[in-house]
C-alpha cells in the first residue's frame, strides 16, 4: 500500500482511532489523508493529528459566505469551520510541523461559484496554501436525488463566460 485515503463513508473526526490508524499506516510508510467538515477539528485532535504523522488534511468548504455554506452544508456552521481551521495551523506552526499539509476543497455548483475568488482569499488570509475546486456531479434524471444533487445546481450545462471570468480571477488569486 501507498496511500491510504480514510474517508467516505461519514465524518473521520468521530473515530477516535483515527491517530492510531494513522500512525500505524505511517509506521509502514503509507501516504494518509482525509477529507473533514472540520467541525469536530478541536485543539486535541489538532495535535494528536499532527502527532499521528497525517500527511494532509482537506477540509471541504463549500463558500465563503456563511449563508451560502449553510444552504449547501445545511448547518450554519461556517465560523466554526474558519476557527478550528485557524487555530490548526497555528498549532501545526507553534508545533513546528511541516505536516499535514492543509487545504480547502470546494464543490461548485451555481449556488457558489462566485464566491471561489474569496475562498483562497480566506484560504490565505488563515495560511492554507491550496485551494481545489470540483464540479458536483448530479444524479441526472432522478427527481429524488439528495440536496442540491441535481441537474439545476450543476455547472456542466452552464460553463459560460461569466464562470469563465470568476476562474480567471482564481487562477490569478
Amino acid at each position: 500500500m501507498r496511500r491510504a485515503v480514510l474517508h467516505g463513508i461519514g465524518e473521520p473526526l468521530l473515530n477516535k482511532d483515527l491517530p492510531r490508524m494513522i500512525a500505524h499506516l505511517k509506521s509502514h510508510g503509507v501516504y494518509v489523508l482525509f477529507n473533514t467538515n472540520a467541525t469536530l477539528l478541536n485543539d486535541e485532535w489538532a495535535r494528536r493529528l499532527i502527532q499521528s504523522g497525517l500527511d494532509e488534511l482537506r477540509v471541504s468548504i463549500d463558500g465563503a459566505d456563511p449563508k451560502t455554506y449553510a444552504l449547501i452544508r445545511g448547518a450554519p456552521l461556517f465560523h466554526k469551520v474558519l476557527g478550528n481551521l485557524k487555530r490548526f495551523v497555528e498549532i501545526r506552526k507553534d508545533l513546528g510541523a511541516s505536516c499535514p499539509r492543509p487545504s480547502l476543497w470546494m464543490t461548485g455548483v451555481k449556488e457558489n461559484i462566485a464566491e471561489v475568488p474569496d475562498v483562497i482569499r480566506i484560504a490565505a488570509r488563515i495560511g492554507v496554501p491550496e485551494v481545489y475546486l470540483q464540479r458536483m456531479t448530479y444524479y441526472a434524471g432522478e427527481a429524488d436525488a439528495p440536496g442540491m444533487m441535481k441537474e439545476e445546481h450543476a455547472l456542466f450545462d452552464s460553463y459560460d463566460e461569466y464562470v469563465d471570468r470568476i476562474m480567471a480571477e482564481s487562477e490569478t488569486l
